[in-house]
């Protein structure tokens, strides 16, 4: 069953991941309680929320297609938003979502779950000068949002503003450290690629575990 994405519950005793077959599942970090939460396929991310009260997730439907809140239990599924997608949860249950507006055209969101409240952080039009904008991250405090953004790591603040490019070669997957210092990223290459950290300004950018070199291990 291989996992598409993955995020923790806030006291760490819980992953939810959703994997091939396109559902949600949860999982106790001791490998514990497996336990399928969305029964669609048609859900390829999701992120656990800061009150640990709600799991977001989306679906890619006809009927269904745009972001849903459940439970952690898997009950009181909700459709949310319509044709949001590419999400994270930020502190105090604000949710980070793109929406689609259809011709090439889309929005960079924050709403506040409790009483849907909405606002811009920026635009997306196709070629202008971006065109895919994948893997959101939030950082712990809220402020910044670390995106595969036309195969590079880009970052942009949560009020807005311009869009700073951190990589050059082809990456993917961000992810904050828990004191928003660094960000941690996988960079693909022909072979196989590497797992890359960085300051939070982009600086001293180096390998971690380059995947091209690993020692076979034999039985």
């Amino acid at each position: 069953m291989p996992i598409i994405d993955l995020c923790w519950a806030p006291d760490s005793e819980w992953l939810a991941f959703t994997a091939l077959g396109w559902n949600v599942y949860k999982i106790k970090s001791d490998g514990d309680s497996l336990t399928q939460l969305t029964f669609t396929g048609d859900s390829p991310t999701c992120s656990w929320s800061y009150s640990d009260s709600l799991i977001a997730y989306n679906r890619i439907g006809e009927d269904s297609t745009g972001i849903w809140l459940m439970d952690t239990d898997g009950d009181n599924k909700m459709h949310f938003i319509s044709n949001g997608s590419h999400l994270d949860f930020a502190p105090g249950d604000s949710l980070f979502y793109e929406v689609s507006l259809g011709d090439g055209l889309g929005q960079l969101r924050m709403i506040n779950v409790s009483d849907s409240a909405s606002r811009l952080i920026g635009e997306m039009i196709a070629g202008q000068p971006y065109t895919t904008y994948y893997d959101p991250d939030v950082s712990n405090d809220g402020r910044m949002i670390a995106f595969n953004i036309d195969d590079h790591i880009r970052i942009i603040s949560c009020n807005g503003g311009d869009i700073i490019t951190h990589t050059q070669k082809e990456a993917e997957n961000p992810s904050w450290s828990p004191d928003d210092q660094y960000i941690v990223y996988c960079e693909a290459d022909s072979l196989g690629g590497a797992l890359r950290i960085m300051n939070r300004d982009g600086g001293d950018n180096h390998v971690l575990l380059d995947f091209d070199n690993l020692p076979q291990i034999v039985d």
